[in-house]
C-alpha cells in the first residue's frame, strides 16, 4: 500500500510520469483499487505542460533556462490503475459510457514501482523538483490531513 513520500507512476494524457505521493485517502470505497489501494494526491513535474521551454534537438528533452525551477503540478484524488466501479455504483449514478466513467473517476491513474526501483526514482525525482519544494508540499498536505505523515526536512 502506498503512503506519503512514496514514488508512483502517474499515467495521464497518454504518457507516464514519476510522481511523489503527498497524501492518501481511503474513505470513498467506490474509488478504491482492486486490493483497497487508496486515492492519492500527487506532486510531479511535466515539461509538456510548461510553456517557454526549449528542447534539445537530439533527445527532445526539455531545457529549463538558467535559474528557472520546474513548475510542480499537484493532482488530487488520483485512483489506482486497478480501480473499477461496481455495477451497483454505475447503476445508482447513471454511469453508462466511457466518458461517464472518466468524469466520475477523475484524471489519470497511478501504479506502484517495485521497492528498489522506487528509491532510485525517488532520489532523481526529488532532485528534479527540488527538495525544498517537495518538503513544503508534503508538509502542507500533512497539515491538511491533520497528521504528520512524513518529514522530508530531516535529511
Amino acid at each position: 500500500m502506498v503512503k506519503a513520500g512514496d514514488v508512483v507512476k502517474y499515467s495521464i494524457f497518454g504518457r507516464t510520469l514519476n510522481a511523489i505521493v503527498l497524501s492518501t485517502r481511503s474513505g470513498e470505497v467506490s474509488h478504491l483499487g482492486a486490493d483497497g489501494e487508496p486515492l492519492v494526491a500527487l506532486a510531479f513535474i511535466d515539461p509538456d505542460r510548461e510553456t517557454g521551454l526549449s528542447r534539445n534537438k537530439e533527445t527532445g528533452e526539455a531545457i529549463w533556462p538558467a535559474g528557472r525551477i520546474p513548475q510542480v503540478f499537484l493532482e488530487h484524488d488520483v485512483v489506482h490503475a486497478s480501480h473499477e466501479f461496481s455495477q451497483e455504483f454505475k447503476a445508482a449514478k447513471g454511469i453508462r459510457t466511457p466518458a461517464d466513467i472518466a468524469s466520475v473517476r477523475g484524471h489519470g491513474e497511478y501504479t506502484e514501482f517495485e521497492s528498489e526501483e522506487a528509491e532510485t526514482v525517488r532520489g532523481v525525482l526529488v532532485a528534479d523538483i527540488g527538495a525544498a519544494s517537495v518538503a513544503a508540499a508534503i508538509q502542507s498536505a500533512a497539515e491538511v490531513d491533520g497528521e504528520k505523515n512524513i518529514d522530508m526536512t530531516q535529511s
